[in-house]
């Protein structure tokens, strides 16, 4: 390692070259140590002074602001020494001690980075831990001097929660000493303040009125430092607009004071002390005096391996259980899969009081769609709503059992334990994992029959026992067996597409009613747009916990981070509502009417369309591939070049295009080979040349068609992409009468392709 390494930038003092950023704080918090420790030692200075300095003799000065324009005292001028320490500070990597030395240390159990020359582990002025910790919390919550400045502004109004008594007592001080500007005081006391340099008003309790009064009277900026239990008259608390929770004590405070209370040349071994440290969560569950304990080690990775200690044994306080979700009816106006659930609630509900009978009933229910769009979520509201239990498994978990008859020992069970929990919903996941006994490709097929065989026979019994109503859950219905999907096994078939905007703004209102506007959370639902619920509740909880560590308020820019939405960069969000709008303009073209919506988001997009006809011709299949391809031309032919946007996954543009255009030669009878049927999988690079050379040329036709039709509607292409963009979904009248609008649109001449 270089012995001259420079001092990296927004780094914490330490050790190792990944070295976590900074948090926003810490310049105040350095400026609060300097201050901090400048203060102490100018009290060691006056202590050990033989006589009173005149500027502190009776009579002498005008009061505080006098005192401070004398400057900092003599001994507090750094000598050489002091001056060296502090570049060693400023240089993180630097191995200031000679090799042996620094071998020694670590052999020893010290910290070499923390060790000055002359063997000194601790600096020369120590600090009171207790004031030390407080300032560091408050600089974490002012979070800088700008944002202070705001607190310290005239006729400021702050509001400051989460201290204890033992805090409130040193907030003064601390406050005086190590946060407020030079020439700033903070005063508690109910005098009037004087005049002699500017001054923040500090209260603890709210009892005065009269001092409550005076105070208001004066433009002077007001710090309200309140326990929980203590409220702000109702006359003004409405008018705070500046509410502040102390920060907690985290892994990067505790960094900072370590490197601040146990090191003699303000570095500390970060790497080793923060692999030792708890982490946020158990830190949190600490109180400060844990923390004072703590740091009485004599290194700071002794301190943090204390605090491991501490956190070990504090057991964590219970999380509270999730309310039960009973608004499956509001649900049920938002999507056809909440509608068709709440019915079968309703009429369980009805059945169990008697009003109907069993065989009037629809008793089973396939959810199929997208993973995270909440097919488990909607079991359990059923069950909630309904006021029954919910038997949930899954074909992962029977299989978990073991082999063979330990699967279907297991699969029974779930099913008797819901027929002894009847009326109950039964709730089965994964369903597709059993696959199909059609799949002469699986390697598995006898063990697989077996399996779906026991499947089937517990279904038909529940079926011919009243009381349970069977929901599956699964990804994909075309992998699922034909036999599972009759009626009678499943009733109903129904998608849990990802969710439209109208029922993203939904859930957002009903978690952040009154936390945020109706206009912010609208903005919230536009941004959200492509996401599933699963997504949208991680982000809400995600952006509660930030807050709640960060200790500030939840809005909507903390929402829209963790929703993804802030770090869309523009070309690629146009380029994915011009793929969209490629496909879009061209399903119209080729089928009026078959697009029922068109969502893109900042990571993909989708065109919603109407399922295709059964009896297709020739001449549909072609067509359906040119739209499959339609949104890769629309790149090619407006940006210049397309992305990789259009492949990728087995149900991506590419893999439909080719798997129909394969289907056209060896399944549907209408290829080169006329009648010829073959089980074969899609062609790939083994197949014959001659056939992957005829599916080559007609997938490069379907392109040029693709290619063609978007530049005879470029300009539908690109209004539409731009109202995407804006937008970030279109459907209903909205979007069909913008398609309208297109349908005698053609831009002429053909442009060419543009650059991005």
């Amino acid at each position: 390692m270089s012995q001259n390494a420079p001092a990296r930038p927004g780094t914490v003092r330490g050790s190792g070259p990944d070295r976590p950023q900074n948090p926003a704080w810490s310049a105040l918090a350095d400026r609060a140590i300097e201050r901090l420790r400048a203060h102490h030692q100018r009290l060691a200075a006056r202590r050990e002074a033989p006589a009173c300095d005149d500027a502190f003799a009776p009579g002498a000065g005008a009061g505080r602001a006098a005192r401070r324009a004398k400057g900092p005292w003599p001994d507090a001028t750094p000598t050489a020494p002091q001056a060296v320490l502090a570049q060693l500070s400023r240089s993180p990597a630097r191995r200031h001690l000679p090799p042996d030395a620094w071998d020694a240390i670590v052999a020893q159990g010290g910290d070499p980075f923390a060790t000055a020359e002359d063997g000194r582990c601790r600096p020369q002025i120590e600090l009171p831990l207790a004031e030390l910790l407080l300032a560091l919390r408050l600089a974490a919550t002012f979070t800088s001097a700008a944002e202070l400045a705001r607190h310290l502004a005239p006729g400021a109004l702050t509001v400051l929660t989460g201290l204890d008594w033992p805090d409130r007592a040193l907030l003064e001080p601390v406050l005086e000493h190590a946060i407020l500007p030079d020439a700033w005081g903070a005063t508690a006391r109910a005098a009037k303040i004087d005049d002699s340099g500017p001054c923040l008003r500090v209260f603890t309790d709210t009892a005065r009125d009269d001092v409550l009064r005076e105070a208001l009277g004066a433009r002077t900026p007001l710090l309200f430092a309140l326990a929980s239990d203590t409220k702000l008259p109702a006359a003004f608390s409405a008018a705070l607009d500046q509410h502040l929770t102390l920060a907690p004590i985290t892994p990067e405070l505790l960094l900072t004071l370590l490197a601040a209370t146990h090191s003699a040349t303000g570095r500390i071994d970060a790497a080793a002390v923060r692999a030792a440290l708890p982490s946020a969560a158990a830190l949190a569950r600490l109180t400060p005096e844990h923390c004072l304990i703590a740091a009485r080690a004599p290194n700071a990775r002794a301190v943090a391996e204390r605090l491991a200690g501490f956190a070990g044994a504090v057991a964590p306080t219970p999380a509270p259980a999730p309310a039960p979700v009973r608004d499956l009816e509001t649900l049920a106006r938002r999507s056809p899969a909440h509608m068709t659930a709440w019915r079968i609630v309703r009429d369980l509900v009805a059945w169990r009081d008697g009003t109907v009978s069993w065989t009037e009933l629809t008793r089973s229910l396939l959810l199929h769609g997208a993973p995270g769009t909440g097919k488990t979520m909607l079991a359990r509201m059923m069950g909630e709503t309904a006021g029954v239990r919910v038997i949930s498994s899954s074909f992962a978990a029977w299989q978990s059992a073991g082999h063979l008859g330990h699967m279907l020992a297991a699969m029974r069970r779930t099913f008797q334990d819901a027929r002894t929990a009847a009326p109950c919903i039964l709730f089965i996941d994964e369903i597709d994992a059993a696959g199909s006994r059609d799949d002469t490709a699986s390697q598995n097929r006898s063990y697989q029959t077996q399996v779906i065989n026991g499947f089937l026979e517990e279904v038909d019994r529940i079926a011919r026992e009243p009381g349970v109503i069977l929901v599956g859950a699964c990804n994909d219905p075309n992998r699922l067996d034909p036999a599972i999907l009759r009626p009678g096994r499943f009733d109903v078939k129904i998608e849990v597409p990802r969710p439209d905007r109208a029922f993203l703004e939904g859930m957002l209102v009903d978690a952040l009613r009154g936390t945020l506007t109706p206009t912010e959370l609208a903005g919230l639902a536009r941004d959200a747009v492509g996401q599933t619920p699963a997504d949208v509740d991680a982000a809400i909880r995600a952006a509660r916990a930030d807050a709640r560590h960060r200790g500030v308020p939840l809005d909507a820019g903390l929402l829209r981070h963790h929703l993804g939405a802030s770090t869309i960069p523009p070309a690629s969000l146009r380029r994915i509502a011009l793929h969209e709008a490629g496909h879009a303009i061209a399903a119209h073209h080729i089928d009026p009417g078959s697009i029922r919506r068109i969502q893109v988001s900042g990571r993909a997009g989708e065109v919603d369309r109407t399922p295709p006809r059964a009896d297709m011709l020739l001449r549909d299949l072609e067509a359906e591939i040119v739209v499959l391809l339609a949104g890769r031309a629309a790149e090619d032919v407006i940006l210049g070049a397309a992305s990789n946007g259009a492949g990728g996954s087995a149900g991506s543009d590419l893999a439909r295009a080719s798997a129909l255009a394969a289907a056209i030669e060896h399944r549907y009878g209408l290829g080169h080979d006329g009648l010829l049927w073959t089980e074969a999988p899609l062609p790939g690079l083994s197949a014959p040349p001659d056939l992957r050379a005829r599916l080559r040329k007609r997938l490069d036709t379907a392109a040029r068609q693709a290619r063609t039709l978007i530049r005879q509607h470029q300009g539908a292409v690109e209004a539409l992409a731009a109202r995407l963009e804006d937008e970030r979904e279109l459907a209903g009248e909205d979007l069909h009468a913008f398609l309208r609008s297109t349908a005698t649109d053609a831009t002429s001449p053909p442009t060419e392709a543009k650059p991005m």
